[in-house]
């Protein structure tokens, strides 16, 4: 199964439970984000470098000692770690050639195809009251992880009314990384417009 199937899989049952509970950051993820950087930088005992590009992993001895930037070339010192959230295959891309050996700096993890979300916000006149924050659309179970299956809906707005104006809500959708990208290039690449609206 391709990478990604795994977690959808996963994400899929736990959101499905009886009794299961979605939870949502007030004010959106970028409060999580926020919360890390006055935890790091509460009663001066840090600092956090934001909107930073990391260019490379430094290294010496075999061990992650810190990290270089993009912008100036500036290199920051690690006091204990380095921490990546960044993918596998962009972690290894910033890591100097040699430091793997061949068959881990190739990777036979396979990448995802594309990661599609769509964010739109609408009138939410007429909308019933009790609308779900959460909705999974499945066309098939089978091979889940093929294109056009699970497509997830959330309503983050239903949860927190502050993420849309008044009367409004906010829609994000996306297609769970089981697309080909070529699939959602330009409507120049489909025969029609209408087969575009369609898709």
């Amino acid at each position: 199964m391709d990478t990604i199937a795994a977690a959808v899989a996963y994400t899929m049952r736990d959101l499905h439970q009886k009794g299961a509970a979605l939870d949502y950051p007030i004010g959106g993820s970028a409060t999580v984000a926020n919360s890390l950087v006055r935890g790091v930088t509460k009663y001066g005992r840090g600092k956090a470098v934001v909107n930073a590009h990391v260019e490379s992993i430094l290294l010496e001895g075999g061990r992650a000692v810190g990290v270089q930037l993009r912008r100036g070339r500036k290199k920051v010192n690690a006091k204990r770690a380095v921490i990546t959230n960044a993918s596998v295959w962009d972690t290894i891309g910033m890591l100097p050639e040699g430091v793997l050996p061949p068959p881990r700096r190739k990777m036979d993890t396979p990448m995802t195809s594309s990661f599609v979300h769509l964010h739109i916000g609408i009138d939410a006149t007429g909308l019933p009251d009790d609308l779900e924050s959460h909705y999974s659309v499945v066309n098939t179970w089978a091979q889940i992880h093929a294109p056009h299956k699970p497509v997830i809906i959330s309503t983050p707005s239903m949860l927190d009314a502050g993420m849309a104006p008044e009367g409004c809500h906010m829609i994000h959708a996306y297609a769970a990384a089981n697309e080909p990208f070529e699939l959602w290039g330009t409507e120049d690449q489909f025969a029609n417009k209408a087969d575009y609206a369609a898709y």
